[in-house]
C-alpha cells in the first residue's frame, strides 16, 4: 500500500523549506518534503569568502542548465546553474541578501487584486524568517539597518560581515558623484548606495536549510529523490510518482517548489500546460493550461574590471588553495574572514527615461518604470575577477545589472523523459527597452567608475552605442532570477496560471509556492523574495483549511 501525507512538498530550496517549515506548525499535519539533491550539509562548501565559486566546486549542487542560443547575444548560450540540494539556490548563489523596493511588491498585490501579496505582508514575513545582525558601529554611517523593520529571532542569518575598508572607500566615491547614500537597502526603499547585507553570518552562508534544523516530528524530509510526475486522476492531483517508480500519496495536496525551472517542467511533465506543446511530446493533455512555462523573466549582469586605485583599499579575496584547505581543517582564516558586503547600489539613469525607447512604451510600463523607488540599474563593488588569471587582490571587479527587463522567455519541455532538462530560452534583450537599459547603465556605470584612479582591463572599447552593445553581447551572463513561469495574475489574464493562494487553475488539489508564481520581476537578489513566497504560500495554505497557524 501507497504510503500518504497529508501535504507533499517537491524542492527543498528557500520557497520550500519555508513553506514546509509552516506547514509543519500546525501538528495534526503530516507533512513530507522531497528533494533531488542531497542535504548539502558539507561545511568545505558553506565558507562565505568562497561563495563565487561554490556553484562550480560543490558537486552534485547544481542542476547544471544552460539556455538555447540567444539570437541577441550571437546565439550565445546562458549558464543557468539552480540550485540542487536542500538549500536550493542559496546553496550556491553569491549570498546577496536584498528584498526588493516596496513598490514591487505593491505592484504584485494590484495585479492580483490580493493585498496579502503586498510589501507590509512581505516584510512581515520576512521579518520573522531573518535574524539581522548589526554591523560594527564604524560602519553605521555607511549601513544601519532601520529599528524594528528586520528580524531579530529567525532562523536566516543576514549580516555585514566582515564589512571592510574598501567597500567604504567605494561608498565614499558613490556620495561624491552624486548619489543618494542609502544607510538601509531592505527597507523597501533600495535607490541609492549602501552596503548588500549577505546570508551570511561569522564567515559562514546561511541556507534554507536553517528552516529546517529542529524540524518538528511531522515533517519529513528526504533527499536524493527525484519527483518525475505529479499523479493526476482527472484534474485532481492525487500524489507523486519519483524516478524510481515509487508512488507517494497526497490527502490533502501537491506543493511544487521546485523553482521557476523545474515547477513549469514538472507540471508539463504531468500534462498540465499548453496543449500545443504537450502534444509535440505526446504526453496526453490533462488541462490545457496555456501560461505555464510561458512569462520567463530574468535579471542579466555584466562585469568591468579596473586596476586597483591606490587611493582605495585593496579588496581581501583570499582564494588560494591553503586559504581553502585551512576553512576545511577549522573553519579559520582568510575563508572566513574575506568580506561578504559588497558596496551596492541601486540607480535609477535620466537618459533612460529620455530614450525613443521609452517613448515607445504604453502608459502602464511607463508608470512601472518610473515609480521613484523601482531602479534601472544595480551595480556592485569588490567582487573577484570573472576572467582567470586576473588577482583577486590587485584588481577591481564591479557587477553592472540591469533591472526590470520586458523581454520574455520560455521554459518548455525538451522531450517526454523527466530526466532531461527543461528548454530555457529566456529570449535575452529581445525588448529594445532592455538594450536600451542596459547600454545606458554601462554608460553611466563607466562615466562613475572614471573618478577612480585606475586603469581599464575589461570595459567597452569606447562609450558609443555600438561599442557597449558589442561588450554586453560578448560578456553578458545570467544572475538565475528566473520568476514568473507560472505567475498569478488578473482572473481574466489567459496567461495567469494561479491564483492568490498559488492554487493551480482548473486543476484540484495542486499549488505551486516559488518564485514562478511571481508576475513581474522583482528587483532584487531573488533569494529574499523566495522566502516571502514560501511563508506566504504556508500561511495561504493553513488559511485555507481553517487553521490558525502563524508563519
Amino acid at each position: 500500500m501507497a504510503e500518504s501525507y497529508d501535504f507533499i512538498v517537491v524542492g527543498g530550496g528557500p520557497s520550500g523549506a519555508s513553506l514546509a517549515a509552516g506547514l509543519a506548525k500546525e501538528p495534526s499535519l503530516k507533512i513530507l518534503l522531497l528533494e533531488a539533491g542531497g542535504d548539502n550539509a558539507n561545511m568545505a562548501h558553506m565558507a562565505a569568502g568562497n561563495r563565487y565559486s561554490t556553484f562550480i566546486t560543490a558537486e552534485g549542487y547544481n542542476w547544471m542548465h544552460e539556455s538555447t542560443p540567444q539570437t541577441n547575444l550571437a546565439d550565445k548560450k546562458l549558464n543557468y546553474s539552480a540550485g540542487k540540494g536542500l538549500g536550493g539556490g542559496t546553496s550556491i548563489n553569491f549570498a546577496c541578501y536584498t528584498r526588493g523596493p516596496a513598490e514591487d511588491y505593491d505592484a504584485w498585490a494590484r495585479i492580483t487584486g490580493d493585498e496579502q501579496m503586498g510589501w507590509k505582508a512581505a516584510q512581515a514575513r520576512l521579518n520573522r524568517a531573518e535574524t539581522m545582525h548589526a554591523p560594527p558601529k564604524e560602519f553605521e554611517k555607511y549601513c544601519k539597518p532601520a529599528e524594528g523593520a528586520h528580524g531579530r529571532n529567525g532562523p536566516i542569518d543576514v549580516s555585514y560581515d566582515n564589512l571592510d575598508e574598501g567597500c567604504k572607500d567605494i561608498m565614499e566615491r558613490g556620495r561624491a558623484f552624486g548619489y543618494k547614500a542609502n544607510l538601509d537597502l531592505n527597507s523597501g526603499d533600495e535607490i541609492g548606495f549602501g552596503a548588500s547585507p549577505s546570508s551570511a553570518a561569522h564567515g559562514i552562508r546561511t541556507t534554507s536549510a536553517a528552516m529546517l534544523k529542529n524540524k518538528p516530528n511531522n515533517l519529513v524530509v528526504r533527499t536524493h529523490v527525484r519527483v518525475d510526475k505529479v499523479l493526476m486522476e482527472g484534474k485532481r492531483a492525487m500524489g507523486v510518482e519519483t524516478a524510481d517508480g515509487n508512488k507517494i500519496l497526497a490527502i490533502r495536496e501537491v506543493i511544487l517548489c521546485a523553482g521557476a525551472l523545474l515547477s513549469p517542467h514538472l507540471l508539463l511533465l504531468s500534462g498540465i500546460g499548453p496543449a500545443k506543446d504537450l502534444s509535440v511530446h505526446s504526453i496526453p493533455v490533462v488541462h490545457d493550461l496555456p501560461g505555464v512555462g510561458q512569462q520567463h523573466r530574468d535579471h542579466t549582469f555584466t562585469f568591468i574590471t579596473v586596476t586597483a586605485d591606490p587611493n582605495i583599499t585593496k579588496p581581501q579575496h583570499d582564494l588560494s588553495e591553503e586559504a581553502l584547505k585551512q576553512w576545511q581543517k577549522d573553519q579559520t582564516g582568510p575563508m572566513k574572514d574575506n568580506h561578504c558586503p559588497a558596496a551596492m547600489a541601486y540607480l535609477k539613469t535620466k537618459e533612460i527615461e529620455n530614450s525613443q525607447e521609452f517613448k515607445a512604451l504604453d502608459k502602464a510600463q511607463q508608470t512601472h518604470i518610473t515609480e521613484p523607488g523601482r531602479p534601472n540599474w544595480e551595480i556592485l563593488s569588490n567582487m573577484p575577477p570573472f576572467i582567470p588569471g586576473l588577482s583577486p587582490t590587485d584588481t577591481h571587479t564591479f557587477v553592472i545589472a540591469f533591472m526590470n527587463p520586458l523581454s520574455v522567455g520560455s521554459v518548455t519541455l525538451r522531450s517526454a523523459n523527466p530526466a532531461d532538462p527543461p528548454l530555457i530560452d529566456p529570449k535575452a534583450f529581445d525588448h529594445p527597452f532592455d538594450r536600451r537599459v542596459a547600454i545606458e547603465s554601462m554608460r553611466e556605470a563607466l562615466t562613475f567608475l572614471d573618478t577612480l584612479q585606475a586603469k581599464y582591463i575589461i570595459a567597452p572599447g569606447d562609450r558609443s552605442d555600438g561599442a557597449i552593445w558589442k561588450y554586453l553581447q560578448e560578456n553578458i551572463l545570467s544572475m538565475w532570477h528566473s520568476s514568473s513561469t507560472v505567475a498569478m495574475g488578473a482572473p481574466d489574464d489567459p496567461l495567469t496560471c494561479l491564483d492568490t493562494d498559488f492554487k493551480v487553475k482548473g486543476v484540484q488539489n495542486l499549488r505551486v509556492v516559488d518564485c514562478s508564481a511571481i508576475p513581474l520581476m522583482i528587483s532584487a537578489h531573488t533569494q529574499a523574495p523566495a522566502y516571502a513566497v514560501g511563508a506566504a504560500g504556508a500561511q495561504k495554505v493553513l488559511q485555507n483549511y481553517g487553521f490558525g497557524v502563524e508563519t
